[in-house]
């Protein structure tokens, strides 16, 4: 692509685009039909970096994203390597997958050296496989969704008898025996893989995700990653272990190279190594599909059988037979009558019809979990914890504000000032909101309280769903609110005094790519002396007055008279010939995701947008 610098008097020309073939002789003119497309490259979400106060996590939102980090290796293992006191090596992760994984086979994260290649990922149920080298084994346990699950696997010298010392004569020694052992949540599991490794005289690369084109990336968190040398199995007593020694530590870039846009984004990361739950009750009657929004808008789930036999469900909220619907994770019939699990209040699962209604539902919250609020609201706390009551009831606390629920419903007040805000008659304070002012009874602000994480989009009800399907033209949430005030007037933020008549940088140099392709030269006019040439002509340049909001992989259209867009000239002429002003056949303006550079969250945007500087261009086409 070709680049000419624009200064801030001069009038910019393209140069001589007629073919030399078809060159003109005594034409007044030659039409050229043009299509000019404004391209700024923005980015997307591939490797977000949440830099939080006791850890860093690596977000991982799309297939092909991944980190990835060598250690030499006369700094990781001892010298003599394997030896009696060092014949291990592994990597330990806290990973925590979201409920869809868009593939069946996907990368949580690996560990290569000395040709030995180890990776631990999932599948699309979320069941734990590992493999070593071209061997795949499946193990018969599976990652917990939406929580984070201490990951280990590695290589441990096989215990064999020592081998005799190889002969100067010998270029290398016989090759040694290792077997695969693996952990999860502590607790080992079986195996059965092994492979044979000579020396351990390469360096060792740590990944997360997928380093490899062919493989896909697990969609979801990963903190605590530790590279591991010791004896026999490495797997931590706790997982408080890993957040202290975790590679992952920011700026990333200092000692990590990732592979597509990654970025960092403040956060206050408590919940890994909580494993205390919250009981919370809804005294509603509502149906198995409106109790289980309402609990996953919180984070939490239904209370299992298994909880409940270790008493970790300590409400009785009702007098009837049926407890509370419950986890279960058999395949539901499309019909009005399809019946679901519920716990029985004298002990284990019984069935009772979805649509119908229990006199009160429990959910199980992970504590430490933290909410935040979005939108045109500064004056009350970003960000909440949730406490529950001795009754089930809960509220939710900032550092200065509280959120609570009276007989008319919830309330937004701050210790700092009066003001309050009231959200009237809802039970269901998670999602997206109109809430009211005592002081001005007919305004409302919009704020969304979520418990959604960087990688994730709250519908209206509060349910979280992958950024990347809000807006891509398919429903995936229940209140259809994921395609929601989408298209060009969201995705383009502008100044308020941006006038798109005014270059961007006026009075300075702006460089100006273009290329261009001959689509259709028509036959000479030898009457008139005229030859019709269409073109496609592809523009590219900066004007960092842009913020674009949400974008998505591939174009983003937009209409190309809401930015500045270069006028231009063409020659009609192999050396000399009359100006000519292209006829455009087409335009299309759109933004184009190659990388991402980082972005902000925009706090005071209630559908938590997330923006970023632009940086213009475009390239034009013509059919």
């Amino acid at each position: 692509m070709t680049s000419n610098n624009i200064d801030g008097n001069s009038k910019y020309c393209l140069p001589d685009l007629t073919p030399t073939l078809y060159r003109p002789v005594k034409t007044p003119h030659t039409a050229v039909v043009v299509a000019v497309v404004a391209v700024v490259v923005m980015v997307v979400n591939v490797v977000v970096v949440v830099i939080s106060e006791g850890a860093t996590v690596a977000a991982v939102e799309t297939s092909k994203g991944h980190l990835c980090r060598t250690f030499p290796q006369n700094e990781t293992f001892p010298e003599d390597f394997p030896n009696e006191s060092a014949s291990s090596v592994g990597v330990c992760v806290l990973a925590r997958p979201e409920m869809t994984q868009p593939h069946t086979h996907s990368d949580i994260f690996s560990f290569r050296s000395s040709g030995a290649s180890v990776v631990a990922g999932i599948n699309a149920s979320l069941a734990l496989w590992v493999t070593v080298g071209e061997e795949t084994h499946h193990l018969n346990h599976s990652l917990t969704a939406e929580a984070w699950n201490m990951v280990c696997v590695g290589l441990s010298a096989a215990q064999e008898t020592p081998t005799p010392t190889p002969t100067p004569e010998e270029e290398h020694p016989p090759p040694k025996a290792y077997q695969v052992w693996t952990s999860l949540q502590g607790l080992p599991l079986d195996a059965p893989l092994s492979v044979n490794i000579t020396a351990w005289e390469e360096d060792v690369t740590v990944c997360v995700g997928a380093p490899r084109y062919r493989d896909a990336s697990f969609t979801g968190l990963v903190t605590g990653v530790t590279l591991r040398v010791g004896e026999g199995a490495l797997t931590p007593d706790n997982c408080s272990l890993l957040l202290e020694e975790n590679l992952l530590a920011a700026p990333l870039a200092e000692s990590w190279a990732p592979y597509g846009p990654v970025f960092a984004l403040e956060e206050d990361l408590r919940e890994p190594c909580d494993t205390a739950v919250l009981t919370l009750v809804v005294r509603e009657a509502w149906d198995h599909d409106r109790a289980l929004r309402w609990c996953r808008s919180l984070g939490g789930h239904f209370p299992t059988e298994e909880e409940t036999a270790a008493g970790l469900v300590t409400f009785n909220c009702t007098s009837e037979e049926h407890l509370s619907w419950t986890s279960d994770a058999s395949e539901r019939e499309d019909s009005p009558a399809a019946t679901c699990p519920v716990l029985l209040a004298g002990g284990g699962v019984g069935r009772r019809p979805c649509l119908s209604e229990l006199e009160c539902s429990l959910c199980q919250v992970p504590a430490g979990l933290r909410y935040t609020l979005f939108g045109a609201r500064s004056d009350f706390d970003r960000h909440y914890r949730l406490s529950a009551r001795h009754d089930g009831s809960f509220f939710f606390h900032g550092e200065t504000s509280n959120i609570t629920r009276g007989v008319a419903g919830w309330t937004l007040q701050s210790r700092l000032h009066r003001r309050l805000l009231h959200l009237n008659g809802s039970v269901g304070v998670m999602g997206r909101h109109a809430w009211h002012s005592p002081s001005h009874a007919h305004a409302a602000d919009t704020l969304t309280f979520t418990v959604c994480n960087a990688i994730q989009f709250s519908s209206n009800d509060g349910v979280c769903v992958l950024r990347s399907e809000r807006c891509d033209g398919r429903l995936h949430s229940a209140d259809l609110s994921d395609e929601e005030q989408c298209g060009s007037q969201r995705l383009l933020s502008k100044d308020a005094h941006y006038d798109p008549n005014v270059r961007p940088r006026a009075g300075q140099k702006l460089t100006l790519y273009y290329m261009f392709e001959a689509m259709v030269v028509d036959k000479m006019d030898t009457e008139e002396g005229l030859a019709r040439v269409e073109l496609n002509l592809h523009l590219r340049w900066e004007d960092d007055r842009l913020r674009f909001v949400d974008t998505k992989m591939g174009r983003n259209t937009f209409p190309c008279h809401h930015v500045w867009t270069p006028a231009f000239l063409m020659f009609a002429g192999y050396n000399f010939g009359p100006a000519v002003l292209p006829a455009a056949n087409r335009t299309l303006c759109y933004l184009y995701w190659e990388e991402m550079p980082r972005q902000d969250y925009q706090l005071d945007d209630p559908l938590m947008g997330e923006s970023g500087a632009g940086r213009g261009g475009g390239r034009g086409e013509a059919l």
